[in-house]
């Protein structure tokens, strides 16, 4: 989809033309500013058009389940056999280019707690994904491997001994998220959540998967003093921080040693320090 293509499909949603302009980040779909107040996605795939159409029933859900503001869809097609979604867009900054308060701490409690409580039977029906934990022991083995040839004196040692533990048995299975970035997490001037976007990963499995996006938005101590006040249990929140101690090395190593299109640099740092803070 063009860029003239969204502004006209915007003003035949709205009937008159509305400035379009395309947003620079996005991932797997395409994205426009549709005038101040709404935001157009676009799967340009078969595989991301899946996707979108499981996000944009997961989030109808939500909106009943969850405290947290997450988008609401104006409307919804599909364009060439894609799906496209035109949702409102909700006010407010990334957490990651404002202070981190009490009262975004608070939130995010609350936003943890009420993702464990959701109902997990109801979500085979939206057709979310059952989400896997990687092994620890070959996780820790790659991020040493990626610390070396970083240069970084760090060690890494899996939280527990999962050798007799099935991966899928880790913890409790719940909702999550699975990109708790801080990109995707929204907060006003005094530090309140405003919204949780993307919900596109989104599927259903161990906690730890919402504690390690979380510890890349605001650093590990606060994710770590976050996730127990949302009573998620203390080997959960090791976990959590292990694998972003180990996936933020991976994807820094990716970048500056084997030129993969990882993210910005400074960007990959700073998470891998958070990561550690």
């Amino acid at each position: 989809m063009s860029s003239a293509v969204a502004a006209a499909l915007a003003a035949e949603v709205f009937g008159r033309a509305v400035a379009t302009r395309p947003i620079d980040s996005g991932g797997d779909h395409h994205s426009w500013w549709i005038g101040d107040h709404h935001v157009l996605r676009w799967a340009p795939d078969r595989t991301t058009s899946r996707r979108l159409d499981r996000e944009i029933v997961l989030r109808r859900w939500l909106r009943r389940h969850l405290r947290s503001p997450v988008p609401d869809a104006v409307t919804d097609g599909t364009w060439h056999g894609r799906r496209w979604v035109l949702d409102e867009r909700l006010a407010g900054q990334g957490l990651e280019e404002g202070p981190i308060h009490d009262r975004t701490c608070a939130d995010l409690v609350e936003l943890l707690a009420d993702l464990r409580r959701c109902p997990i039977e109801e979500m085979a029906a939206i057709g979310l994904p059952r989400l896997s934990t990687p092994d620890l022991h070959e996780l820790a083995e790659e991020g040493l491997a990626a610390h070396r040839a970083l240069g970084i004196a760090r060690h890494l040692t899996p939280p527990c001994d999962v050798g007799v533990v099935a991966r899928e048995e880790l913890g409790q299975v719940v909702l999550v998220h699975a990109d708790l970035k801080g990109e995707h997490l929204l907060i006003d001037d005094t530090g309140h959540l405003t919204g949780v976007l993307d919900w596109s990963d989104a599927g259903t499995g161990d906690a730890s998967l919402d504690v390690e996006g979380l510890v890349v938005a605001i650093g590990a101590s606060n994710a770590a003093q976050v996730a127990a006040r949302a009573s998620v249990p203390a080997d959960v929140i090791e976990r959590g921080i292990f694998l972003a101690r180990c996936r933020t090395a991976l994807r820094l190593d990716a970048l500056v040693n084997r030129g993969e299109p990882s993210g910005p640099e400074r960007l990959l740092r700073h998470q891998h320090d958070l990561a550690w803070n």
